[in-house]
């Protein structure tokens, strides 16, 4: 698996699922590409697995998390992705804690590039985590009336 041919198919695959949503929210958007990614997983022979969990997470002692998706060859984790509208630390630990080969931060919020590089640089400054970042306008659900449970 080449690590940047697998980063084009995510981008490509984030495009489409922001090109065919409505109403354009984040919590739709997020609802949408994760299963998206999840089923992605079969192209490339392994088994999507949605809200896999870190049971340790670097820089959070105590603290356990989930990972939006990771594919698994023979129930190893191989690859992890992680879909954010916001910058979070917390959010580069758990892909760095994951044990996975290639790890993906898809970012979809609207911060300028100079501080996504910033962002990468304090929270990854080995570059091992792949970032994905599309500027997209999203609503929040309150804006259309609506609840997280509609997506679902």
């Amino acid at each position: 698996m080449d690590a940047y041919v697998l980063k084009f198919t995510l981008e490509k695959v984030l495009d489409q699922v922001y090109n065919k949503i409505e109403p354009k929210t984040r919590n739709h958007l997020h609802t949408v590409l994760q299963r998206d990614y999840c089923t992605l997983a079969n192209r490339f022979s392994l088994k999507g697995e949605m809200e896999y969990r870190v049971l340790e997470i670097i820089n959070f002692p105590d603290k356990k998390g989930l990972i939006d998706v990771v594919w698994l060859k023979d129930k190893v984790p191989i690859v992890a992705i992680e879909n954010e509208s916001a910058l979070k630390p917390k959010t580069m630990e758990k892909l760095l804690s994951s044990g996975c080969q290639y790890l993906y931060y898809v970012y979809y919020g609207g911060k300028s590039d100079d501080l996504v590089n910033q962002f990468i640089n304090e929270n990854d400054p080995e570059g091992k985590v792949i970032f994905i970042h599309k500027r997209y306008k999203l609503g929040k659900n309150k804006d259309f009336g609506i609840t997280k449970e509609h997506y679902r």
